[in-house]
């Protein structure tokens, strides 16, 4: 059994972690409006209502 993948699974550049702080970063810097319930329906109301 091959078990060089596991070798680099606790680098810093290989671990979710690592990934998900500099996905935080980008996100902290764009400003999100959180959706209203009448936005969805106004964008899914073209797939039902079609």
């Amino acid at each position: 059994m091959n078990h060089s993948v596991l070798q680099n699974r606790d680098k810093p550049d290989q671990h979710p972690i690592g990934a998900i702080s500099g996905l935080e970063a980008e996100l902290a810097g764009k400003s999100v409006e959180p959706m209203t319930n009448a936005d969805i329906e106004m964008i899914l109301g073209g797939f039902f209502n079609g």
